[in-house]
């Protein structure tokens, strides 16, 4: 044999035979004695910690548990995550989240790879079994997800098909701390049932098999990873049984919606740049409008009234309020009783009869039903106006900002004219994320934007919204906080056509 054929073309098979006798799930995990009592404890629901494996049994708040050096060998481990590093990944993108992932492992045919599903269908299963008594069915999922600098996955309950056991299972660099971001955040709940303070958070370790049992209360996310030379490896997935019966989803009350009022015409013509109150520019828009659905205004109030109101909203001793629940969304407002003099007065022009008139003639929805006379005119006191309603919120956005599509969204189904006056932000960057997004109903995957919008100051962002479209903001990254300007605000009002 030359030296050029050197090699041992059996020597991989044999490589991977040796790693197999070897990489089992820790021994110790499947003793009858350490069995029983961690069955003792999951099952009536009270905490355990053993002591000698550092395995830990926890009740809040939800069943979870940790089972550290879960595969004793090494060698296979390193391995494992050689191969996994290797595979292909998916960019995962939507509302929710932002990482990559495998496909399916079941279908990957790679050694470490197989062992490891054999652990799980095998050795785990089993286990799980017995120590839970969860009627497992031999159904078990199983994917790698890969988190980078700014990846996140949002506030959810994992409730889905036939879930009964969540498990992660950390292949993170052994230098991982809490400072690099990516811990399983776990949320308790309210008397509604809903997510609301982040009451544990559990940092990423090398060989440490996570779990939590599946139910309508566990709610969780995995935060930003903020840092920037690390990867959060990490296999994932979920074992199943049959059917169970859910309680009925929490169904929030809609936001509630203001009549127009009428407005001195000085006081409207104060605020908006005259160049949008000209008719012939109206029709122009209009045109435009009818043909996309969508526009943006930009410099939509006069220079110095944006500023006014700039200023007055940035003001450090403003007082917001957060709105959640996390599950649905994360930001600040401004209540009405805490507006500052001039945020109220331009709100007193987004509900007046002029700025409906004005939107009319924009966009040719029939907002405020009108005499012929021209809508750009504020006046039009024979106007009809009665059943002309709009909602408004005065809104701040910063690291950690978002909104989420749900199921329960009492606004689905609406058809309605979006509007968002966005207040700050200079040189604001989409991979910040904060962008307005709207999807097609039935089409919320990733890269499914109809459209989107983002935050530049002083802009009016127009976007008729029918029965099956949704809107979401875009999670506010760490990159952000780089900025020149790390936050911005936004004023976002909702009108509805008015019956004729």
């Amino acid at each position: 044999m030359s030296a050029k054929d050197n090699t041992d073309p059996d020597e991989p098979r044999r490589k991977a035979q040796k790693t197999h006798r070897a990489a089992y799930m820790n021994s110790q995990f499947r003793s009858p004695d350490f069995a029983s009592y961690f069955a003792d404890s999951f099952l009536s629901k009270s905490q355990w910690k053993d002591e000698h494996t550092g395995v830990e049994v926890f009740t809040t708040p939800f069943r979870h548990a940790s089972l550290p050096n879960f595969v004793p060998d090494k060698e296979y481990l390193e391995q494992l995550i050689v191969e996994l590093s290797s595979l292909d990944m998916n960019e995962k993108n939507n509302d929710l989240y932002k990482f990559k992932q495998s496909m399916e492992l079941k279908h990957v045919n790679s050694p470490c790879i197989n062992i490891f599903r054999d652990i799980l269908q095998e050795q785990l299963l089993p286990w799980f079994r017995d120590v839970t008594r969860f009627p497992l069915n031999d159904k078990v999922d199983m994917f790698c997800s890969n988190y980078d600098y700014t990846d996140t996955l949002l506030c959810h309950d994992d409730e889905l098909e036939e879930r009964y056991i969540a498990y992660i299972y950390y292949l993170v660099p052994d230098s991982w701390c809490q400072e690099d971001g990516g811990t399983l955040d776990l949320f308790d709940t309210d008397d509604k049932g809903q997510p609301n303070n982040i009451v544990k958070s559990i940092v990423p370790a090398k060989n440490l098999f996570l779990f939590f049992e599946v139910s309508p209360g566990s709610f969780h996310q995995v935060a930003e990873v903020l840092a920037e030379d690390k990867t959060r490896l990490a296999i994932s997935g979920w074992f199943h049984g049959p059917p169970v019966r859910r309680p009925p989803p929490y169904v929030e009350p809609p936001m509630p919606v203001s009549a127009c009022g009428s407005i001195k015409d000085d006081e409207f013509f104060d605020w908006i740049n005259p160049v949008y109150l000209s008719q012939d520019i109206q029709n122009e828009i209009r045109e435009r409008f009818e043909a996309e659905s969508e526009l943006e205004l930009t410099n939509f109030l006069k220079e110095e009234k944006y500023e006014q109101l700039l200023a007055a909203l940035s003001n450090q001793e403003r007082t917001w309020t957060h709105r959640g629940p996390p599950n649905k969304r994360n930001y600040d407002v401004c209540l009405a009783d805490h507006l500052p003099p001039t945020a109220e007065s331009f709100l007193k022009v987004l509900q007046s009869d002029a700025m409906f008139l004005v939107l009319s003639a924009m966009t040719g929805l029939h907002l405020y039903i009108s005499s012929p006379r021209e809508a750009g005119e504020a006046g039009a006191s024979d106007a009809r106006g009665d059943n002309a309603k709009c909602r408004v919120e005065v809104q701040r956005f910063k690291h950690g900002s978002y909104t989420l599509l749900h199921d329960t969204d009492p606004l689905v189904g609406e058809m309605a004219l979006d509007i968002v006056l966005f207040v700050g932000g200079k040189e604001w960057s989409a991979e910040s994320g904060g962008y307005m997004s709207y999807v097609a109903k039935d089409a919320v995957e990733e890269d499914s934007d109809l459209l989107k919008a983002e935050p530049s100051p002083n802009s009016l962002a127009l976007v008729y919204k029918d029965r099956e479209t949704l809107r979401f903001i875009k999670h506010i990254n760490h990159r952000a906080t780089k900025a020149k300007e790390s936050q911005y605000y936004a004023i976002s009002a909702t009108y509805y056509e008015n019956a004729d």
